[in-house]
């Protein structure tokens, strides 16, 4: 008899136990990435509200060198010569998927050649990429913050035609040609053919 009221007792406290409900303190808040990151020599700040950049790419060895190998192909492809690399983290990507970098010491000026990829699913695909200023690139069509790189290249790019095979390809100033049906630059160009 005993047992059954001490049993009887103890589940009576279990039960009231269990329907107290525990005030747990405040979570602490989230450390913010830092919102500069000085990569490759290259400073790299966000101008665009509520972005931040992170040196601490999160890229395995095998995808940083599937980035390598696609930049160093595609401006090999072109006659370009990669002058400079900068790989970094967002924290996140706009609405819009628009997103601009202050690059200082990237050394990029409207009319320099610069190219942007980005790991995708294990993929590395190019982003549209334009130099907006001075030390300052945009990033356009974004969809995901993935590890980015963005590459300053130098060089005059060859642009091959369709011409006999025995024609040689032709430098052409990527600054001065312009599309006469779109007025695109030969910049806009090329960054739909390195894809």
């Amino acid at each position: 008899m005993k047992k059954k009221i001490i049993t009887l007792a103890l589940a009576t406290v279990m039960t009231f136990a269990f329907s107290i409900t525990a005030a747990a303190a405040p979570s602490p808040k989230a450390t913010p990435v830092a919102p500069e990151a000085t990569v490759n020599g290259v400073a790299v700040n966000s101008v665009t509200n509520g972005i931040s950049v992170s040196s601490d790419v999160q890229a395995n060895a095998y995808e940083q060198g599937e980035a390598s190998a696609k930049i160093t192909g595609d401006a090999a492809a072109l006659g370009l010569t990669v002058e400079k690399t900068v790989a970094i983290e967002l924290n996140g990507v706009p609405a819009d998927g628009t997103v601009t970098l202050s690059v200082a010491g990237l050394g990029v000026q409207p009319g320099d050649l610069v190219a942007a990829y980005h790991v995708v699913n294990g993929q590395v695909v190019k982003e549209a990429i334009s130099v907006t200023g001075t030390d300052q690139v945009t990033l356009t069509g974004l969809t995901s913050c993935s590890p980015f790189y963005i590459v300053k290249l130098s060089g005059t790019p060859t642009v091959v035609t369709a011409a006999p095979a025995a024609a040689a390809a032709t430098p052409v100033d990527a600054t001065a040609v312009k599309s006469p049906k779109t007025g695109l630059s030969l910049n806009a160009v090329l960054a739909a053919v390195l894809d």
